[in-house]
């Protein structure tokens, strides 16, 4: 779970999600919106329809045969504000007498039952000279009468966006899988190659692929291998003409050393000063090498002074 190629696709999956789910909330605030609408609708629906039915009850002394009435009034192609709208659609009225009892059912399935509580809570009174003279009723929108077709089209529209909404996570965490691979595996093989350096492989370089950032990576990567491989050359060719230098006084002291010892060279001053100008070289050559790790440590002192170079350079030659 460490790896950066999980992470990086967790992080593209989350992404995805949390978008899906912004995209649901802002389809379920629309669904809202329009539910208050129709929900307005209707309260306007039953105001404009009132009007009509008073007169109506007025006129005729009670609700019997109301229903012509209120198709006429409640049907496309009507006075009232359902015209317009689909037939599926319609929000479906009831009217009920001062009783409560359903006078009229546009399903024609509670006509002679009363109005529950609610629903006489719910409905718009109607009155005549302060005399309530029966019940009207609209339907809200988990009440609207859907046609099997428009049933339909919303179960295909309701799976078709879960369906979008699954394709959309698959979609975002392949390309989270793709995406972290092309930036885990360069760094995967940079991290390969700087352990192999660590082993002595100095000669490990990574290929200058991926984005501008990686590729910047990897060039200097590179350089610092270059650099690294020259500085094991020059520290082998060091050892080398260091190991040279100091075998030949050594040779020289201890050639001497063995003669007199098998009395070849007889054990006299001269012999005696051949060999410590041999050891004098090589105690020089010893400081060199010291002064040079002072040097490459960043330790060693330099005494600055004002010198006649062309002078120096008539005594040295």
């Amino acid at each position: 779970m460490n790896k950066l190629w999980v992470r990086l696709t967790l992080a593209m999956g989350l992404i995805t999600t949390i978008g899906i789910i912004l995209a649901v909330l802002l389809i379920n605030r629309q669904v809202s919106t329009q539910f208050k609408y129709f929900v307005a609708h209707n309260q306007t629906l039953s105001t404009e329809l009132a009007i009509p039915l008073v007169g109506y009850y007025v006129k005729n002394g009670g609700w019997e045969g109301v229903e012509t009435i209120v198709d006429t009034l409640h049907t496309p192609g009507g006075k009232g504000r359902g015209q317009g709208m689909q037939r599926g659609m319609m929000p479906t009225l009831v009217l009920a007498d001062a009783g409560g009892e359903i006078v009229y059912d546009q399903s024609n399935q509670r006509l002679g039952q009363p109005l529950g509580k609610q629903e006489k809570n719910a409905a718009l009174p109607l009155v005549y000279q302060t005399q309530t003279i029966g019940y009207l009723l609209v339907s809200e929108a988990n009440n609207v009468q859907l046609s099997a077709r428009d049933q339909a089209f919303l179960e295909q529209v309701n799976l078709a966006l879960m369906q979008a909404g699954a394709l959309a996570i698959a979609l975002g965490l392949l390309m989270g899988v793709i995406l972290a691979r092309s930036l885990s595996a360069p760094l995967s093989r940079l991290a390969d190659a700087a352990r192999r350096i660590t082993h002595g492989q100095t000669g490990q370089r990574v290929p200058l692929t991926g984005a501008d950032e990686l590729r910047d990576l990897a060039a200097s990567f590179n350089e610092m291998a270059d650099h690294l491989e020259e500085a094991e050359r020059l520290r082998r060719n060091m050892i080398s003409d260091i190991a040279h230098e100091l075998r030949t006084p050594l040779s020289v002291i201890q050639g001497n050393l063995q003669a007199i010892i098998d009395d070849v060279y007889p054990l006299e001053k001269t012999e005696i000063e051949d060999i410590y100008e041999e050891s004098v070289m090589l105690h020089r050559l010893i400081n060199d090498l010291h002064e040079l790790a002072q040097a490459e440590a960043g330790q060693l002192s330099l005494n600055l002074e004002a010198a006649d170079l062309v002078a120096l350079a008539k005594n040295t030659a």
